[in-house]
């Protein structure tokens, strides 16, 4: 865990897990101060939103891939025997009637 002097900004490497408010003498400048870590499962609102925004794109480039891959269904077929098994696997796993 790394901790850095208000004062001075010089960076300290902790090697224990510390409480989540405790208190630090930096050896450089002696100043005292406390350090309020969050905890580590608390997600502040900019992630949380950047994760929100992850999950719609992603969510939207699958729905084209499966849109594409429909619309160019007898393009694709004649294209490889690959994408013609694939279908195929499909066409099993649902049957279209």
């Amino acid at each position: 865990m790394n901790i850095q002097c208000p004062n001075c900004e010089t960076i300290f490497d902790l090697q224990k897990n510390h409480k989540i408010n405790s208190k630090y003498k930096c050896s450089v400048c002696n100043h005292i101060w406390l350090e309020k870590k969050d905890k580590p499962n608390q997600i502040n609102s900019a992630e949380k939103a950047n994760l929100k925004t992850i999950f719609i794109i992603n969510t939207v480039f699958l729905f084209l891939v499966i849109l594409i891959t429909i619309i160019f269904r007898d393009h694709l077929e004649n294209i490889d025997s690959n994408w013609k098994a694939l279908y195929r696997f499909f066409d099993m796993l649902i049957p279209v009637q």
